[in-house]
């Protein structure tokens, strides 16, 4: 898929081949707990926000810049722990605020989230069935 779009698919086995921001900045954990949820939408938001994705067609992306996840849903994390570190060119109130943006999208809580399972369902051209079911 790389190759097709004109990218050098090399990067796959070789990620010293991409381009990596010089500058990152730590989101660490404010309290001991479990990571209850984390928002995709709000991390999503968040990167195209800092330039690694775009909103229309004909923007461009900076490939060395983006967000490293270091904690998911059910991880415990001690206070101060990285939850996620944003990749940036430089260090400015703009990569400040994304930071806070990419904190905000994580609720700590006391306890682990309730299991879910990695396929809530299955879609296919007959019919629609619940994960149970299947």
């Amino acid at each position: 898929m790389i190759a097709a779009q004109g990218g050098d698919a090399r990067v796959v086995a070789d990620r010293s081949r991409l381009p990596v921001a010089s500058e990152q900045i730590v989101v660490e954990a404010p309290r001991e707990g479990f990571v209850t949820r984390l928002d995709a939408l709000e991390i999503g938001l968040a990167g195209v926000a800092m330039g690694a994705g775009r909103t229309r067609a004909d923007q461009a992306v900076d490939h060395a810049v983006g967000i490293l996840l270091e904690a998911g849903p059910g991880t415990r994390v001690s206070r101060g722990q990285p939850l996620a570190r944003v990749l940036v060119r430089t260090r400015n109130e703009a990569a400040t605020a994304i930071a806070a943006r990419v904190s905000s999208a994580f609720t700590l809580g006391d306890a682990p989230p309730p299991h879910r399972p990695l396929i809530l369902g299955r879609i296919d051209g007959r019919s629609t069935r619940q994960a149970d079911s299947v």
